[in-house]
């Protein structure tokens, strides 16, 4: 009898915390479930009591490897362990994957100290979810969690009391994990260039230029300030010289770092990238990143001789020449017509008079032929009034075209590879990653052509890569933060205002990167978030960003000077004709030599 009472009791006890589990498994949303067992009979009762509350249970011997089952279940699921069971220390201990997020643990114990001093030698992270539920009486439980604020990192293990169930009523309470005191998380910054007469903190923490940001410094180290003061751990700074590439089946630099597990978190934030989430996670996008060509637009697109072509037509050029052929053609029909030859006309009815005469007609010069018939005067007053029109047409647009502001014609990037100008890069290995990656067949013209060349490679720092935007003919692709910056101190209001951008890519998205399963990965993205909606991203970014410099347009001499370019057309046609005249000279002695030793061997 007194047996039978025992088992009762036991029962109902085994009834009691069944609901109580399955309380808890509610309140996590948890609808799948693994549970271990000592007996038959605590399996049949645990397994109808999921089946009533609607969770799919599945019952597992103490003491077997789980590993397994848990690769083939569904993310989300609850492990519950009973303690009172023998071999339930395996279970905990040789299936790590259920420290791991979204698992949900629960321990129920009658010795919590004993349960705890076990749980706390084990490798339990941060964002691990152990529920301890500890019976002191009949009918009583206490609710605790227990975690690590950082097994690898110097963190320490955690016991915390959430609420407890009296008569089958639960209170409990949400505690957030916020203090990390003790934790050193190891960080690593990337910085491209050499930092000299300061240290590596001394270089993070403080900046040469007030209104200068670069990609990995102020901005992202500030923010990385603030979450260090919200969760109270440190950071141990650690540096590289790059973000990451693949090189031999791995990453380099700061997502190698990651990937190798030899750093925490990247103190530098990283585009979002495909290849790199195979290696690393990701919390929260941070900033966008704004890069493009930066160039002084040109008054002139296309070839040095425009200036001089581009005001006529195709057409109309073809048509002036045409007309013109006719008239030089006809006017020397006249000239040989000897019925209107008078009385003293000049003899001259060559060809070339009749082209000296049209050619002075379009040139607004004098009248070659001097005849007194009305039809010649006729023609060549004609041709004189063709020639003004047009002649006024050609020199006002020639001229207005050299005052007013030039046309922004270089507006893709495409334009700007068919364009005269030189480019550049700065000098960032994600911008030479991604020429090399691309497969836009303009991107990888423009790189093998204005970049790297044959004769030369455009890769430049900020200072001279700027310096030759500023002298001109020169696209520099740059971010615009340190680009704008040294426009505002060193650049003209006209050089600003000729400024034209052009974009290479279009503005990609900053990420921070954590170790592929990291435990703080939730920690941090929580962090972030909370300064996201408390405004500090927009302030750091107001704070920190140059804002493209404003186009004040004022009177300014220099707009009406004429660029050796633009000039070079005359000077160019003054040079071939006199080439064309040396060439002539030649031909004509050569001639002369040789007519003269006929006539000298004709007379002997």
């Amino acid at each position: 009898m007194r047996s039978l009472n025992i088992m009762l009791i036991c029962f109902v006890q085994l009834v009691v915390s069944s609901q109580i589990i399955i309380d808890i498994l509610k309140l996590k949303n948890t609808k799948n479930a693994v549970f271990t067992y000592c007996n038959h009979e605590e399996k049949l009762t645990m397994q109808k009591k999921l089946m009533d509350n609607f969770i799919n249970g599945n019952a597992i011997p103490n003491g077997r490897n789980l590993s397994k089952f848990f690769a083939k279940s569904i993310p989300k699921i609850g492990v519950i362990l009973n303690t009172s069971c023998t071999g339930w220390e395996r279970v905990i201990s040789d299936n790590k994957i259920i420290y791991k997020t979204p698992y949900k643990v629960i321990v129920s114990t009658q010795n919590l100290s004993e349960t705890v001093n076990i749980i706390s030698v084990l490798p339990v992270e941060v964002d691990s979810d152990i529920t301890v539920l500890h019976e002191k009486q009949r009918n009583q439980y206490d609710v605790y969690e227990v975690f690590n604020t950082g097994y690898y990192t110097n963190g320490s293990f955690q016991v915390n009391f959430i609420g407890n169930v009296l008569h089958n009523k639960m209170s409990l309470k949400i505690i957030k994990r916020m203090n990390m005191s003790g934790v050193v998380l190891k960080c690593m910054n990337v910085v491209t260039g050499n930092i000299k007469g300061e240290t590596f903190r001394h270089y993070l923490e403080i900046s040469k230029e007030v209104k200068t940001d670069s990609i990995n410094k102020l901005k992202f180290y500030t923010l990385l300030k603030y979450l260090r003061d919200i969760y109270h751990f440190r950071y141990d700074l650690l540096r590289t010289n790059t973000w990451g590439y693949p090189t031999n089946g791995s990453f380099n630099g700061m997502v190698g770092a990651l990937q190798r597990k030899e750093v925490d978190i990247g103190c530098s934030p990283i585009f979002l990238w495909p290849q790199r989430a195979k290696v690393i996670d990701y919390t929260v996008q941070t900033w966008n990143s704004k890069q493009c060509f930066i160039f002084r637009h040109p008054k002139l697109v296309g070839a040095f001789y425009t200036l001089f072509t581009g005001p006529l037509s195709g057409k109309v050029w073809c048509t002036t020449a045409a007309t013109l052929a006719v008239t030089w053609t006809f006017l020397g029909f006249l000239l040989k017509v000897k019925a209107l030859l008078l009385p003293g006309d000049e003899l001259d009815s060559s060809s070339g008079m009749a082209f000296l005469s049209v050619w002075s007609a379009i040139c607004q010069q004098g009248v070659a032929v001097n005849r007194h018939s009305t039809t010649i005067n006729i023609v060549i007053i004609n041709t004189f009034l063709f020639s003004l029109f047009i002649y006024q047409y050609y020199n006002a647009i020639v001229v207005s075209s050299l005052l007013r502001e030039p046309p922004k014609n270089i507006r893709t990037l495409e334009d700007l590879t068919n364009s005269h100008l030189r480019a550049g890069l700065e000098d960032y290995p994600f911008n030479i990653d991604f020429l090399k990656r691309t497969t836009n067949p303009t991107a990888l013209r423009l790189y093998h052509e204005k970049i790297i060349t044959p004769k030369a490679t455009n890769i430049y720092n900020l200072n001279e890569g700027m310096r030759l935007v500023k002298q001109g003919d020169f696209a520099f692709h740059v971010d615009t933060t340190t680009g704008y910056h040294y426009m505002r101190k060193y650049f003209t209001e006209s050089e600003i205002c000729e400024a034209q951008e052009v974009f290479l890519f279009p503005p990609m998205n900053f990420v921070n990167a954590v170790q592929k399963g990291s435990p703080y990965r939730e920690l941090i993205t929580y962090g972030f978030r909370r300064m996201f909606e408390s405004g500090l991203f927009t302030r750091i970014k107001n704070v920190w960003d140059e804002a493209r410099p404003a186009c004040v347009r004022t009177p300014d001499s220099s707009v009406f000077n004429v660029s050796m370019y633009e000039a070079s057309t005359p000077f160019l046609i003054l040079a071939v004709g006199m080439l064309l005249a040396f060439l002539a000279l030649f031909g004509e002695i050569l001639f002369y030599n040789r007519t003269r030793k006929n006539f000298i061997e004709f007379r002997h």
